[in-house]
C-alpha cells in the first residue's frame, strides 16, 4: 500500500497554481490579522485596491505572481486527501490566503501553521493537505507599501506637449511648438528656457516617493494641500489622460515636500530639491534666460560708468578693427577685456530671475547702480541686389541701437558671487553671474607695459640699488660690458626681451604718476633700460603695493601699473627682488 501511495504521489501535479502570471487580472493576499492586500490590473498596469487605492509597482506585483506560480509540492510532502478537521493544521483560520483570478477563473491557496521549516497548505478548491517549504512562502508576506509604485509619475518628457502650472497667484501654460522648442503662452507670450523646463520635467519623472505619509488624510491643511502651492497638469502626446499632481508644503527639515495625485487620497513625501522652488515661484522659473542679443561684430561704442568714473571706448575701423579708450584719456584699450564685455553682452544670459516689476529697487542696489554699461551697435546693413562678383556697398548708413545694463548689489558677501542686475527700461530684476560682471569691473585701458620690437634693441641695462649690469649686442651675439666684460648666452637676453614684450600688468593703479616718491619710483628696486635705434625704453619697479604686487612705471607712459613679482622676476638677471617699504594703497 505504501508503494502504491508513493507511486500515486509521483504522478500527482506538484504545481500549486496553474496560472499564467501575465494573464492574471487580480491577486489578493489576506492575512490572519484580517488585513488584505488587493491588486487589480488596469490596462497594462497594476493598481492597489485595498488597504489603499494607489498605483501598484508592476514589477513587485508580478514578482508575487511569479512566486505563487513557482510554488511546488515535493512528492513526500502530501499529507492527506481526506476531509478532516483543518483547525489542527491552522487551516481553519489560515495565516495567509492567496487568491489569483485569471480569465474568470479563481484559484486560492490556504497557508496554516509552521512545523519543522514547513507550512501546512491546501488549495481551497481541493481536499488535499500538503507541506510547502517556509522559505518559499516567506516572500508572500508583504507590507502593502512594498507593492505600491515608488515612482510618482511615469512618462517620457519627449512626449510632453503641454504643461499647465497653477500657483497661488499665477496660471502658467507652457507648450511645445513647431517653431520653438517650448513656449510660455500664459501669463505672457515668451520663449521658455529649454534647459530649465526640461530639467523640471526630468525632476518630476525621476521623483521617488520617500514616505507614504497618509492614505486617508483627515486634514489636508496639515500638509499644505488644502490650498496647494502648485497644481501641475502634464499632457502627453497621444495620451488621453494627463498626469495631474498637487504640491503642498515642506516638512520640518525642509528637505521633503508633500504631494498627491489629483483626485486621489494618498499623500506622499518626495525630495523638495529642484521641485518645490521652481514649481511654486511662477513663470520666471521657466522664462528664457537670454535678455540681450546682438551681433557682437557690429558693436561700435561702449560706455562703462563705474562710480564717479566713466570709460568711453570706441572701435576704430580698419583692416584690423581695434578698440580705443577715448575717456578719461586716449590710449589703446585692453582688447581682451573689451571683447569679453561685448561678447558677454551680445548673448547675455541671466543666472535666475528675481522679481518682475519691483516696486522698490533699493534692496537690489539698482536705485543707484554701481555699474552702468551701454553698448551701441549697428542693427544691420540694408541689402540690395548686386550682380555676382560686385562689391557690396550699403545704400545708407545702418541704424544704430543702444542697450544699457545696470549692475546693483552683490547677492551676498564674499568673492565670486552673483550680482543683481536689470536692463535700463526693463522691468525684470535678475541675478548675473560674477563671471559676466568681472570684466565690467576690470580696467579697460591696455595693460601692455612696453611696445617692443626685438631687432631694434642694441643694449640692455639692468639697474639695482647696489649695482648695474650692462649688455651690448655685437653682431648677432650679446656680451656683458659692465661691471665686467664677459660673453653671455644670447638666449638669456632674448628671454628677457621676450618676457618684456609680452609683459601685461595685473592692473593700472593710476593714470598719472604725479608723486613718484609715493610709489617708491624715486628709489627703484629694479630698472630695466633698453637702447634702441629710436632712443631708450625703460621700466622702473617701485615699492610693494597691496596684494603682493609692485608699483611699476614705463617710459613713455604716465600710468602706474600693478604687476606681480613672478612676472618681474623673469626680467631680472644677477639679483632677485628685495624687500622695500610699503607705499600708500588705494586709488
Amino acid at each position: 500500500l505504501d508503494r502504491l501511495t508513493k507511486s500515486l504521489n509521483d504522478l500527482r501535479n506538484k504545481d500549486v497554481f496553474e496560472i499564467d502570471p501575465n494573464a492574471a487580472q487580480r491577486v489578493e493576499l489576506r492575512y490572519g490579522s484580517g488585513e488584505a492586500i488587493k491588486c487589480f490590473k488596469e490596462g497594462e498596469n497594476w493598481r492597489l485596491e485595498s488597504p489603499v487605492a494607489d498605483k501598484g509597482d508592476n514589477e513587485k506585483v508580478m514578482q508575487v505572481l511569479y512566486n505563487l506560480r513557482g510554488l511546488t509540492v515535493a512528492k513526500e510532502d502530501f499529507i492527506t486527501d481526506e476531509e478532516v478537521d483543518l483547525n489542527k493544521w491552522g487551516l481553519g483560520n489560515p495565516q495567509l490566503v492567496a487568491t489569483i483570478q485569471e480569465k474568470g477563473q479563481t484559484q486560492t491557496l490556504l497557508l496554516g501553521n509552521t512545523r519543522d521549516n514547513k507550512v501546512y497548505a491546501k488549495r481551497q478548491e481541493e481536499s488535499a493537505v500538503f507541506f510547502l517549504k517556509d522559505n518559499n512562502v516567506t516572500p508572500l508576506k508583504k507590507n502593502p507599501n512594498e507593492l505600491r509604485d515608488k515612482k510618482l509619475a511615469r512618462f517620457d518628457p519627449l512626449y510632453v506637449s503641454k504643461v499647465e502650472l497653477k500657483t497661488r497667484d499665477q496660471n502658467i501654460v507652457i507648450e511645445k511648438t513647431k517653431e520653438y522648442d517650448y513656449l510660455i503662452t500664459q501669463p505672457v507670450n515668451v520663449l521658455a528656457d529649454r534647459d530649465a523646463f526640461k530639467g523640471f520635467l526630468d525632476v518630476i519623472k525621476e521623483l521617488e516617493i520617500q514616505n507614504f505619509v497618509a492614505n486617508k488624510p483627515e486634514n489636508l491643511a496639515t500638509y499644505g494641500l488644502d490650498q496647494p502651492g502648485a497644481d501641475v497638469t502634464i499632457t502627453l502626446k497621444d495620451e488621453p489622460k494627463p498626469i495631474r499632481l498637487q504640491l503642498g508644503g515642506k516638512d520640518e527639515r525642509g528637505t521633503l515636500c508633500y504631494i498627491k495625485r489629483t483626485g486621489e487620497e494618498p499623500i506622499f513625501a518626495v525630495k523638495a530639491e529642484k521641485l518645490h522652488e521652481p514649481a511654486t515661484r511662477g513663470y520666471l522659473a521657466f522664462r528664457d534666460r537670454l535678455v540681450m542679443e546682438f551681433n557682437r561684430d557690429k558693436a561700435e561704442r561702449l560706455v562703462v560708468d563705474r562710480g564717479d568714473k566713466r570709460f568711453l571706448l570706441e572701435k576704430k575701423p580698419g583692416q584690423e578693427e581695434k578698440w580705443f579708450l577715448k575717456e578719461p584719456l586716449e590710449v589703446e584699450a585692453d582688447e581682451d577685456i573689451v571683447n569679453n564685455i561685448v561678447w558677454s553682452m551680445s548673448f547675455l544670459k541671466v543666472e535666475r530671475y528675481v522679481e518682475e516689476g519691483p516696486k522698490d529697487l533699493k534692496p537690489y542696489g539698482l536705485d543707484a547702480p554701481r555699474i552702468r554699461a551701454t553698448v551701441t551697435y549697428a542693427k544691420g546693413l540694408p541689402m540690395t541686389d548686386k550682380p555676382e562678383g560686385e562689391i557690396f556697398v550699403a545704400d545708407k548708413e545702418p541704424d544704430m541701437e543702444s542697450q544699457t545694463l545696470l549692475i546693483g548689489k552683490r547677492v551676498k558677501e564674499g568673492e565670486n558671487v552673483n550680482s543683481y542686475a536689470m536692463l535700463q527700461g526693463g522691468n525684470l530684476v535678475f541675478e548675473l553671474s560674477w563671471t559676466e560682471v568681472r570684466y565690467l569691473e576690470s580696467e579697460p585701458a591696455s595693460k601692455v607695459v612696453v611696445s617692443l620690437e626685438y631687432p631694434d634693441v642694441t643694449g640692455v641695462s639692468i639697474t639695482y640699488p647696489e649695482k648695474e649690469v650692462v649688455y651690448q649686442k655685437k653682431g648677432d651675439a650679446w656680451e656683458m660690458v659692465g661691471p665686467e666684460q664677459k660673453p653671455v648666452a644670447t638666449r638669456e637676453i632674448e628671454s628677457i626681451l621676450y618676457n618684456l614684450k609680452n609683459l601685461k600688468a595685473d592692473d593700472i593703479y593710476q593714470y598719472s604718476a604725479k608723486e613718484p616718491a609715493s610709489y617708491g619710483l624715486d628709489k627703484p628696486l629694479f630698472k630695466l633700460t633698453l637702447n634702441t635705434g629710436h632712443g631708450e625704453k625703460s621700466i622702473t619697479m617701485g615699492s610693494h603695493a597691496e596684494k603682493g604686487l609692485h608699483y611699476v612705471k614705463a617710459s613713455g607712459s604716465d600710468f602706474v601699473f600693478l604687476i606681480s613679482p613672478d612676472k618681474l622676476e623673469k626680467l631680472m638677471k644677477e639679483r632677485p627682488v628685495r624687500e622695500a617699504s610699503t607705499a600708500p594703497v588705494g586709488r
